[in-house]
C-alpha cells in the first residue's frame, strides 16, 4: 500500500489548542443547555438532535485533533464515540458528572431517537464500499483477494464455531452456564452465526483509512474488496446460521424446509437487490443523473 499523510500546515500548535477549545466549549454548552432548560416539559424532545449535532461538531474536532499525531482521523471519531456513549458514563457514574454525561451524551433514550438515521448510515455505507468494488480491479487480483477470504473465514469461522461448541459442555467440567447441554447441532450453528460476527469488519473504516491517506495500488485494491466481499458473506452466513438456530430450538416452524425458506428469502433478496434495485439506480444514474442525493435517499428508505 502506498500513499503517506501529509506534513501539518505551520502552526500546528496554534490549531491543536483551537480545536481543544472548540471541544471545551461544545461540553460547556452542553452542560449549560441541560441545566437551564427543561426538555421533559416540552411535546418534543429535542434531546436527540441536540446530542447528533453536539456530537458531529465534536468528532469532527477531535478527529482533526488525532490528525496532529499523525493517525487516521476515524481514530478520533471512535474515541468520541466510546467517550460521549454510555458505557464510560456507568464506569464514572460516582464521580457525579453533570447532566448529560451523567449518562452519557449518547444514551440509551438518545440512541433510540436517533435509530432512524441507523438505516441511512448502514445503507451509505454499503452503497460506498459497493462503489468502491471495481470488476477489473477483482479479475486483477483474483488470486490474492480469494486467499485473503479464505484465510479469514476459514480460520476464524473454525476456531470461532470449535471454541463455541467446546464450551457449550462438549468437554467435561468446562460448559458455560446458558449453553452447557445444548444438542451438537444446535452448539454447532449458534457457534458458526457467533463466528460471524467475529469475522465481521468495517469497511467504512477501511475507506475513511484510504481515502484519507491517498492509499493506491495492488494491495490496497485487494485488502478493500477482501474487505466488502467479506462483509457480504458475514450477512449472508450469518443469516444462513440464525435460520439454523431458530429451527434447531423450535422457535418456528419453517415451511418447505431450511433449504425452501433460504431460497426465498436470502437468494431471492440479494438477486432482487443487485438486479432491480441496482438496475433501477443504474438507469437513473445514466439517463437522469439529477438529485442522487435525494434519489439515494428514497430508495434507502423505500
Amino acid at each position: 500500500m502506498t500513499g503517506s499523510y501529509s506534513l501539518p500546515p505551520p502552526g500546528e500548535e496554534t490549531h491543536a489548542r483551537r480545536q481543544i477549545t472548540v471541544i471545551v466549549l461544545l461540553l460547556f454548552g452542553m452542560v449549560a443547555l441541560y441545566q437551564f432548560e427543561q426538555f421533559a416539559q416540552r411535546p418534543f424532545d429535542p434531546s436527540g438532535m441536540l446530542a447528533f449535532g453536539f456530537v458531529v461538531l465534536a468528532s469532527y474536532t477531535i478527529g482533526g485533533l488525532v490528525g496532529q499525531i499523525r493517525l487516521p482521523h476515524i481514530t478520533g471519531y471512535l474515541i468520541a464515540g466510546l467517550v460521549f456513549g454510555p458505557s464510560l458514563a456507568k464506569v464514572l457514574s460516582g464521580l457525579g458528572l453533570p447532566a448529560p454525561f451523567d449518562r452519557g451524551i449518547l444514551n440509551d433514550e438518545v440512541i433510540e431517537q436517533l435509530s432512524l438515521f441507523d438505516t441511512l448510515a448502514v445503507a451509505l455505507i454499503a452503497l460506498t464500499a459497493g462503489g468502491e468494488l471495481k470488476l477489473e480491479g477483482l479479475k486483477k487480483g483474483l488470486r490474492a483477494i480469494s486467499s485473503i477470504l479464505a484465510a479469514q473465514v476459514v480460520s476464524i469461522g473454525v476456531l470461532v464455531t470449535a471454541f463455541f461448541w467446546l464450551i457449550s459442555g462438549a468437554v467435561p467440567y468446562i460448559g458455560f452456564p446458558g449453553i452447557a447441554g445444548l444438542p451438537m447441532a444446535t452448539a454447532l450453528a449458534v457457534g458458526a452465526m457467533v463466528a460471524s460476527v467475529a469475522l465481521a469488519t468495517s469497511p467504512a473504516a477501511t475507506i475513511a483509512v484510504i481515502m484519507e491517506s491517498r492509499a493506491a495500488g495492488p494491495m490496497t485494491r485487494n485488502v478493500l474488496s477482501a474487505v466488502v466481499l467479506k462483509d457480504v458473506i458475514v450477512v449472508v452466513a450469518f443469516a444462513v446460521a440464525q435460520v439454523i438456530v431458530a429451527h434447531q430450538v423450535g422457535m418456528g416452524a419453517l415451511e418447505g424446509g431450511i433449504g425452501s425458506y433460504l431460497l426465498q428469502h436470502i437468494l431471492i433478496s440479494i438477486l432482487f437487490g443487485a438486479v432491480v434495485v441496482g438496475g433501477l439506480m443504474a438507469l437513473y444514474i445514466r439517463y437522469v443523473n439529477q438529485e442522487l442525493l435525494i434519489f439515494v435517499v428514497g430508495v434507502v428508505y423505500l
